[in-house]
């Protein structure tokens, strides 16, 4: 099985979107946050390719925007916003339509996508960065084994909601349900 490294966030914002994605296939209709984020990445790639690295504490480099990576031995797949490469090293950005904190939603995406890069580039990715899109601000994560432990930790239980086609419990945080696209679907949310 091959997941999308945007099914981390799903997976740990609700559980149940990886059922839904795989196990129960429906046209979904993007939400206006969705499309709100895609229209910002596209403002951020154009401005974010003028500029220099020091913002990110690297003093040269080449930058690789909208790279799309898979790798069947990681069962991963995604695009990724930048791949910055600089004295030898690998390090992914992830732009994050926020102001607010970054949340572990984000952090183990970006771990998705280091065990990608490690995998493609025969490298070992040790931080990246999120990029906070309306606070213009740029956080470094260390990206240790632990995190990527966590990472693939997931990838294992994904397959298990898929394989087994196991409807996962819903979301103890009701709150998330307002604005999800497979809200509809639910039968136990009030």
């Amino acid at each position: 099985m091959i997941f999308k490294i945007t099914d981390f966030k799903q997976y740990i914002y609700c559980k149940r979107i990886i059922y839904y994605e795989y196990c129960f296939p429906i046209d979904k209709k993007n939400t206006t946050k969705m499309e709100i984020g895609k229209d910002s990445h596209d403002i951020v790639e154009r401005l974010e390719k003028r500029r220099v690295l020091k913002k990110y504490g690297l003093d040269k480099g080449r930058s690789f925007f909208e790279k799309y990576l898979f790798s069947e031995k990681t069962g991963l797949s995604g695009k990724i916003d930048r791949i910055i490469f600089s004295k030898g090293k690998y390090y992914p950005v992830d732009y994050k339509n926020t102001s607010g904190k970054v949340w572990e939603n984000h952090v183990i995406q970006l771990a998705g996508y280091a065990i990608l890069i490690d995998e493609i580039y025969n490298t070992d990715v040790d931080k990246g960065f999120i990029f906070l899109l309306l606070s213009k601000k740029i956080e470094e994560i260390n990206i240790d084994e632990q995190l990527k432990n966590k990472a693939k930790d997931i990838i294992i239980r994904m397959n298990d909601i898929v394989e087994n086609e196991k409807m996962p419990i819903k979301s103890p945080n009701i709150n998330k349900c307002i604005d999800c696209e497979y809200r509809r679907f639910c039968n136990d949310i009030e």
